[in-house]
Formats: C-alpha cells, sequence, structure tokens
C-alpha cells in the first residue's frame, strides 16, 4: 500500500535544513529555528 505523505514530506525537509545549518547535535525541537529564526 502506497500512501502519499505530504506532512512527513515537509518535516523531512525541515529536519535536512537544520542540519544543514549546523542544527544536527540538537533535539528535534530545532526544527523551530529553522522555520522562525531569532525567536528562540
Amino acid at each position: 500500500m502506497h500512501l502519499a505523505t505530504p506532512v512527513a514530506a515537509a518535516a523531512e525537509q525541515l529536519f535536512l535544513l537544520g542540519e544543514s545549518l549546523g542544527l544536527a547535535a540538537r533535539d528535534d525541537s530545532a526544527v523551530i529555528t529553522v522555520v522562525a529564526p531569532g525567536r528562540d
């Protein structure tokens, strides 16, 4: 069964962007830094 998971794909892209910004060592909440920089 193949199901589209657009939200999961978007989340993965945010994690990959965060990783490229040097946030890989932080926990999953670091995605907020990607979505709203300067608001942490």
